[in-house]
């Protein structure tokens, strides 16, 4: 087993004396907490100490190793391109996530050093991430140590040993699920060397859609050799992995309950601690290195540089900022397109609504087509104002996020406008299920459309008899050109789940929506105003979607005051 191993880290470019580290963190970050550089900086500041991204960086520690026959090290949380070094000698090399290898060989008796060094950085990006800040960890073996243990795609368990000397060794599997516990044992005999086995007799014990606990000894003259321990996730048949690019317990906790199946790493395939860490929040690790990876809104991402850096809204039509940014000022012009005051508080407010209404149709998409959703960018690391993160930098989530778990319900239906005539303001839609497991043919689709007054324009109910397009109704927009679309799946009586979805007439803005008031009271937020209040985002009611006039939504977690929305006051 893997254990943390605590040791003092210091950090230096060579020119500068070392830094102590309190604990490991990414070079901005580091120089940040010992005051080198300012915590916030202007465009004009920021570019004074722009060399810190262009510098080699090299984290050191020493530690004295623990006496055994074999050790393994771990290095996680690395941002970068990296190479680790143990007493002088290359150990390891990579780019981004972590590092594991034998250090065994390259020991010595007393202290030994351990160098991370960080590549300069060299993509063009204006504040590259780099540096580590996770922590090193350590693993004992005997004379036969177990370098993998997983479930192959066949659902064996898959073992590799690796033998100082070969012979005969006793091989003792434990699985533990819902359903029990089970064990087997056999013997094998080994070469000197890399030996991989896969073992079928537990197969047949694994349960879907449940955590499977297996542990692997391996024991050589009846004593404990090594020992590890994997947690698979088994999907149902009608599961769909989709989940975040996470590695650590914040983000993979994010996913779980956004209602997330999966959690992905960027390696080429999930470690062993990926894949604990995502099975104790039931959620199958997964490699998301060969897929394509599905962000909210691309556009707002150096909209979030720029007013990080700049700190206003002064640095917005500096094109020179925007070509640092690896962008075109165009991506903002579209965004401010929406809001024709130009305000930047309301941009901001704006592109969060768009963010979350492209993200639960991207995520909506990826269900019916039956594709992988791995979304990076969950957690915001610029302090912006607006962003295509799913989490701020204190952890609280953006609206985003709440669009995605309505997106990530079992069961969820929804409307998709498909053409506006600008001549006459027809919209034709079309209506869509989407769900985990085979539909009941009780089930049905109730969709109602609303004017910004909150009257009732439209509804029709339609069968929910498969996934996928159930239905298509046409509607002609209100005068004020504004529409209300809300898609209930209904159960007997009852409605179980709903979205919203807000349509525009061509040339009508947010801006052009009278506004509306929301009230916290009792645990409570009720639209109290004689207007509908649209793209309404209710945190501790995990809620997402509008408030026709009089309607409430529960605030059971967090504080009820934190509501926003596109034309409401508080």
């Amino acid at each position: 087993m893997y254990r943390k191993l605590y040791c003092d880290w210091f950090l230096t470019d060579d020119v500068f004396a070392p830094v102590r580290l309190d604990a490991p963190m990414t070079v901005e970050e580091a120089l940040t907490a010992s005051g080198r550089i300012p915590a916030e900086m202007s465009y004009e500041e920021h570019m004074k100490v722009e060399w810190i991204y262009r510098r080699r960086w090299r984290y050191f520690t020493d530690f004295k190793p623990e006496a055994a026959q074999r050790m393994f090290l771990r290095l996680s949380g690395l941002k970068g391109s990296w190479q680790v070094l143990l007493n002088g000698a290359e150990a390891a090399r990579g780019t981004d996530s972590a590092a594991a290898f034998e250090a065994t060989q390259g020991l010595r008796e007393g202290t030994n050093r351990l160098e991370v060094c960080f590549d300069a950085d060299i993509s063009g990006e204006l504040r590259p991430v780099t540096g580590f800040g996770g922590m090193l960890s350590c693993r004992l073996g005997g004379k036969v140590a177990i370098t993998r243990l997983e479930l192959s795609e066949d659902d064996r368990i898959f073992l590799a040993l690796d033998s100082a000397n070969g012979g005969e060794v006793e091989i003792r599997l434990n699985l533990k699920n819902p359903s029990g516990r089970y064990s087997h044992t056999f013997t094998e005999t080994l070469n000197a060397g890399y030996t991989p086995l896969a073992v079928s007799e537990l197969k047949d014990k694994l349960m879907p859609g449940e955590a499977n606990e297996i542990e692997a000894h391996v024991y050589t003259d009846g004593e404990v050799s090594d020992e590890a321990v994997f947690i698979c996730f088994l999907p149902t048949e009608f599961s769909l992995p989709r989940g975040f690019v996470a590695d650590t317990e914040e983000t993979i906790s994010l996913a779980e309950n956004a209602g997330a199946l999966s959690a992905f790493t960027m390696d080429s395939e999930p470690n062993a601690a990926h894949r604990l860490l995502s099975a104790r929040h039931g959620l199958e690790s997964l490699s998301a290195a060969e897929l394509e990876i599905a962000t909210a809104l691309p556009a707002l991402k150096p909209y979030d540089e720029l007013m990080s850096i700049s700190g206003g809204e002064e640095g917005l039509g500096a094109s020179e900022m925007w070509a640092l940014s690896g962008s075109s000022i165009k991506d903002y012009e579209a965004m401010a397109s929406r809001v024709a005051s130009g305000d930047v508080e309301h941009i901001v407010s704006c592109s969060r609504y768009i963010q979350g209404r492209e993200l639960r149709f991207r995520a909506l998409d990826a269900r019916l087509s039956k594709n992988y959703l791995a979304l990076d960018g969950v957690a915001d690391k610029l302090f912006a104002p607006a962003s295509r993160a799913l989490l701020d930098c204190p952890g609280r989530p953006r609206p985003a996020y709440f669009a995605l778990m309505s997106a990530w319900q079992s069961e969820v239906g929804y409307v998709k406008p498909v053409s506006a005539q600008k001549t006459d303001g027809i919209v034709s839609c079309e209506v869509y299920l989407v769900c985990d497991a085979p539909v009941s043919p009780v089930d049905a689709l109730h969709v109602e459309v609303y004017d910004i007054k909150g009257r009732k324009v439209l509804g029709n109910s339609f069968p929910a008899v498969a996934q996928g397009c159930v239905g298509r109704f046409t509607v002609e927009l209100p005068e004020n050109g504004c529409a209300i679309m809300r898609t209930a799946l209904v159960k007997g009586e009852e409605s179980v789940m709903s979205t919203d979805e807000i349509v525009f007439a061509d040339g009508v803005t947010f801006e052009d929506m009278p506004l509306t008031q929301l009230l916290s009271d009792g645990g409570r937020v009720t639209n109290v105003g004689e207007h509908a209040a649209l793209g309404v985002c209710v945190p501790g009611a995990r809620y997402f979607g509008c408030l026709l006039p009089g309607e409430s939504v529960k605030s059971t977690l967090g504080d009820p005051d934190a509501a926003e929305g596109l034309n409401i006051f508080m």
